[in-house]
């Protein structure tokens, strides 16, 4: 199946949720981010059979993120213009799907399963994309100042400088759901997303 294969909702750009501050974007790629995300939607209710609305996107995400995905009645979606910009194809081959396949985790299996166990896996892989955890583009244009970036097992965190210094002292931090410790990340390897609240990649 193809984005061809399903007839996408009419929609203004008027309909995307922006910011006073958020990175302009042209119109027509907005728009094809939201026809995007309609395929993965409408692919995921056919494959899986569950209930799952449009969500509301956005493109105010900032930092080294590249999306995330809030699982809650209605979903929400948060690109990073400046990322999306930049890496146009990653985003609509693996960005993307990777955020839509969070909501379909949760219409169909509920939100006490880990991020990236393996019902997401399955998910991705019916969508046709490679299961990754996390992305590699350049974030040198998109970075937060004065923050650090950890890992745990199952998202990315951004840790303020005095977080940062008092892990390199000795002092341990854990994640509030996972339970994993925060282990300072390779800047090569920026995580996609976590729970609930799924931050890509």
């Amino acid at each position: 199946m193809s984005q061809a294969d399903f007839p996408l909702p009419g929609v203004s750009v008027n309909n995307f949720s922006t910011r006073k501050n958020a990175v302009p974007l042209p119109d027509e790629l907005r728009r094809r981010v939201y026809d995007r995300v309609a395929y993965f939607i409408q692919l995921g209710r056919l494959l899986f059979g569950v209930t799952l609305p449009m969500p509301e996107v956005g493109f105010d995400l900032r930092g080294v993120r590249a999306a995330t995905a809030q699982s809650d009645k209605v979903g929400k979606l948060r690109f990073n213009a400046v990322l999306l910009r930049d890496n146009e194809a990653g985003y609509f081959a693996n960005t993307i799907p990777h955020e839509v396949a969070h909501l379909v985790v949760g219409a169909k299996w509920g939100y006490d399963v880990h991020a990236h166990g393996p019902e997401w896996e399955s998910v991705m892989r019916q969508f046709g994309c490679v299961p990754h955890r996390t992305h590699n583009y350049d974030v040198s244009e998109a970075r937060v100042g004065g923050t650090f970036l950890y890992h745990c097992d199952c998202k990315t965190h951004q840790l303020s400088v005095r977080r940062h210094n008092s892990i390199q002292r000795g002092e341990k931090w854990q994640c509030l759901h996972c339970k994993g410790e925060l282990i300072l990340t390779d800047e090569t390897m920026i995580a996609c997303s976590s729970h609930h609240l799924h931050d890509a990649e």
